[in-house]
């Protein structure tokens, strides 16, 4: 459908959706000016007269209900392929285009406070009550069908599963069956209908539902709004449904906060007897008024600097207009006698300030759990959760990544640049600041582990800090010294990370992964005694494992941060592990105390794509504002490939449509072959699992495989012919990558080296070097790489890109200003002197990657220019292991 015009005016640009009646699609309407969703029928459906008839009653449904909570219909629109005249007619729904995120997505950061839960539910319930005079229930209704914008208004989706009920008692067979079921032959009156952890009890024994199923989901919803957890849960379907019918909710973990007259209301919106349930949802308006958040919340931290915040979005639904401090707290959960307060709560960045290191861990938390160290604009920074603003540790200005706290938190280490920037450093420093000590020198992907106090029993005496490389696992002593191998690997075969020495000082925790799988299986966690072969694997499918005095073993289960207990004698897990926080990602932190802080995956806010002359005047690309901050134009200018740490899309010009090429990992660099249609790009979620892929620019066709380096590799540049691929490791180490034909990756040259870009004549490789100490831009000859090197820049420069023509370099200078020199390579290699352009901090993002490029005439550049900004927000959850101690049971178990 990308690409396409469906009837006189709907250009669609993009897929942002499937659902069990069809895909969506966001459009452009030509005619208003105005994007509108679509929703399209799948064409293997269209010859279906029963599929067709249910999508003409959504439609029917639709626009029956004209309501300010509810998505409106504009229309339908029937089309046949124009390519094929035969083809079965397309019918689509053209609805409104609601913008922001969905409730599902605001619980997924946290519970809701009362007011705020409150304020969108009663937006759901007016909603409800519309459809429901009107004689439709929803049948459908969750999270991820209700959407708040930035106004604060909720807006209700997808009525697909509705249905126009006359009177329960005219309901037929027919009539109930569910228009999402996937079979054609899923129509009789005992189909379970709905999404499983919301049905009611009724739905899910396939019986005649009509208006209180839908205010069981709505009281579903709001259970889950004020306490982040679904009020019926299992492992599968089967075991869902049997909660619904069977179980009941877990009260307890509804906030003190809630008063009981709410209690009560949720308790009748969840009755399992239809006839003891709440009949009306207009009922629900009186006891959702400002009378039932009378009681204030429990727990606040008082906001030490409220014009810091941003305002989130869906407080204005019931009208708070107070800013949110810096510190502004979630979530205070109950806890039971003998149990601190769990707690959850954001740190927002202050202004300027921009994580480092791209998917590397730029933060760690004290072993007390009292202070966050982050890495942002290339230096460190410490905050303590008691104090309002973060401080700065002088002595760390020099990119450090990876930090880890000695065990008495006095000192830190951290991953650093040696002083040439050819190579990387382990190097300590106090806590406070001073003049950083380097430990040792590390090679290409080593990364840095465990600071292990000095009461363990190794070779030495002192503390030791554990780190990897692609042979193994080593300990290096705090105050430096020799390096000792603990534990051997071959590179070609497995990759070690996250080492943590165990409390007996004989046995490593660390993840292991196996080189050439992809996906979570190809992680574990295990053990592995000092010097032994042999391993024990404690979890499968899990990686970033490590002990905590609770008895627990956390590790991250996909984006989840879990736990299990561990039986540290017996060097095995026990039990069913527990959700300890949702959501993490691979940079979270954690201390002993079960302090967790993990940053938001914001790197910037929305930006927009914007052609500038070499005169900085502007001229606005027409197409959505992306989360982007790094780009990718094609050899012929036809295409655009936009990057973030999430997402890789390629935007057409001609056909003014959006295509999303890859999501999920960490896409952060690509580069074009020179027929502009295959693009190489980067994926993975960490520097030890990033691969680069090769795929067409409309996605048709799954994505290969060209390079699994367990080190990582992110591409840079193609040759003008096609022959060669040069991209860089999480090191910074050049490689060159044979295309035609394919063959091994070897250096480029020795030396760090980043965004490398290849003459127009393939003669010339000019790249961001660090040889002197000093990033800047030099060049080398190609393919004899030792044959010269020429320093084009002079007091710093970053990011290489030559003019179309080849006699010019383009490059951003220390000051931050866009630069050109002429280049002579008629009789060896020869620049001018530089040219300021103009000044780029609008459209430069903290990056590794070279966030702009040239048209191919050369007379325009095209960057990415921040509209919208969404501030780096550090999430913390402090005392969680004194609930995971509670909730994880002791039944003995083998490897998860």
């Amino acid at each position: 459908m990308i690409g396409r015009t469906l009837g006189s005016s709907y250009q669609i640009l993009e897929k942002i959706g499937e659902g069990g009646m069809g895909q969506v699609f966001r459009a452009r309407d030509t005619n208003l000016e105005r994007d509108v969703a679509i929703k399209v029928l799948p064409e293997r459906w269209a010859a279906d007269p029963e599929r067709l008839a249910r999508f003409r009653r959504e439609a029917q449904i639709l626009a029956s209900l004209n309501h300010p909570n509810i998505a409106q219909i504009y229309g339908v629109e029937t089309a046949v392929g124009a390519a094929e005249p035969a083809r079965a007619t397309t019918t689509a729904l053209v609805m409104e285009l609601v913008q922001g995120p969905t409730l599902a997505e605001h619980i997924a950061l946290g519970p809701l406070s009362v007011r705020d839960a409150l304020g969108i539910a009663r937006q759901i319930a007016d909603a409800l009550d519309a459809a429901h005079e009107r004689g439709v229930i929803h049948r459908d209704l969750k999270p991820a069908n209700v959407k708040v914008r930035e106004d604060g208004t909720v807006k209700v989706l997808d009525f697909g599963l509705a249905k126009a009920v006359p009177s329960v008692a005219s309901l037929s067979p027919a009539a109930s069956a569910s228009p999402t079921i996937t079979s054609p032959a899923m129509t009789a009156l005992g189909i379970v209908l709905g999404t499983a952890a919301y049905m009611s009890p009724e739905q899910a024994r396939g019986r005649v539902v009509d208006k209180r199923t839908d205010i069981w989901a709505f009281g579903c919803i709001l259970f889950e709004t004020l306490t982040g957890r679904r009020p019926f849960v299992g492992d599968d379907v089967t075991e869902v449904l049997a909660a619904v019918v069977k179980s009941e909710p877990p009260w307890e973990l509804l906030p003190p906060s809630v008063p009981p007259r709410l209690v009560q209301f949720l308790k009748r919106c969840l009755e399992k007897d239809a006839g003891h349930r709440l009949r009306d949802v207009g009922d629900a308006r009186f006891e959702l008024s400002e009378e039932a958040v009378a009681t204030p919340v429990s727990f606040m931290l008082p906001p030490p600097r409220a014009s810091r915040r941003r305002h989130i979005p869906w407080l204005a639904a019931v009208g708070v207009c107070a800013s949110i401090s810096a510190a502004a707290w979630w979530w205070p959960r109950p806890s039971p006698p003998g149990r601190q307060l769990v707690t959850r709560f954001s740190i927002l960045l202050p202004d300027g300030q921009r994580f480092s290191g791209g998917g590397v861990r730029s933060l760690v938390v004290s072993p007390d759990g009292s202070v966050v160290v982050y890495a942002a604009n290339r230096r460190l920074y410490r905050r303590a959760l008691s104090d309002p603003e973060p401080q700065p540790i002088a002595g760390t200005d020099e990119t450090p990544l990876l930090p880890v706290f000695a065990s008495d938190a006095r000192s830190l280490a951290y991953v650093a640049p040696d002083a040439r920037g050819q190579n990387f450093v382990i190097r300590t420093i106090r806590a406070e600041g001073g003049t950083p000590l380097t430990i040792v020198d590390l090679k290409l992907g080593k990364e840095i582990g465990d600071w292990t106090p000095s009461d363990f029993t190794l070779a030495w005496n002192g503390d030791q800090i554990l780190y990897t490389d692609p042979t193994g696992i080593w300990a290096v002593p705090a105050n430096g010294g020799a390096a000792r191998t603990l534990i051997s690997m071959d590179p070609a075969v497995e990759v070690a990370s996250s080492p943590q020495l165990l409390d007996d000082g004989r046995h490593v925790l660390f993840t292991l992964r196996r080189v050439g799988e992809t996906g979570p299986g190809a992680f574990s966690v295990v053990v592995q005694a000092v010097g032994a072969k042999t391993r024990t694997v404690l979890v499968r499918a899990g990686r970033i494992g490590a002990t905590c005095p609770s008895g627990h073993l956390t590790y991250l289960r996909d984006a989840d941060l879990v736990a299990i207990r561990f039986d540290a004698q017996h060097l095995e897990v026990t039990g069913d592990p527990v959700v300890v926080a949702s959501r993490v990602g691979e940079q979270f932190a954690a201390s002993c105390t079960g302090t967790i802080a993990y940053p938001m995956a914001v790197v910037d806010g929305l930006r927009s794509p914007t052609w500038v002359d070499r005169h900085g005047r502007e001229d606005p690309i027409a197409m959505p504002s992306q989360a982007a901050s790094s780009l990718r134009l094609s050899p012929d200018g036809h295409r655009i490939a936009l990057m973030s740490d999430n997402e890789i899309r390629v935007w057409t010009f001609e056909k003014r449509t959006m295509v999303r090429l890859s999501e999920g990992g960490g896409h952060w660099d690509a580069a074009w072959l020179p027929d502009g249609r295959r693009l190489l790009f980067s994926a993975g979620s960490s520097l030890l699992s990033m691969q680069i892929l090769l795929t067409a620019f409309d996605g048709v066709g799954a994505a290969t495989i060209l390079t699994p380096s367990p080190a990582g590799g992110f591409p840079n540049a193609v040759s003008p012919d096609g022959k060669f691929l040069i991209f860089h490791r999480g090191g910074g180490e050049l490689m060159l990558q044979p295309l035609e034909p394919p063959g091994p990756a070897r250096p480029l040259f020795k030396g760090i080296g980043l965004n490398a870009a290849f003459s127009p004549d393939g003669r010339w490789i000019a790249y961001q070097s660090a040889d002197s100490g000093k990033t800047e831009v030099a060049v080398r000859a190609f393919p004899n790489t030792d044959a010269g090197r020429w320093q084009v820049s002079s007091g710093g420069g970053r990011y290489p890109l030559w003019s179309p023509d080849g006699r010019e370099l383009f490059f951003v200078n220390s000051a931050g200003v866009l630069t050109a020199v002429t280049v002579d390579s008629r009789n060896g290699f020869a620049t001018g002197q530089p040219v300021e352009l103009f000044p780029t901090r609008a459209y430069v993002a903290e990056s590794n990657s070279r966030p702009f490029d040239i048209s191919p005439d050369g007379k325009h550049f095209v960057f990415m220019k921040l509209t919208s900004e969404a501030k780096p927000t550090i999430n913390v959850v402090t005392n969680s292991f004194d609930e995971v101690a509670a909730a994880a049971p002791r039944s003995r178990s083998g490897p998860q």
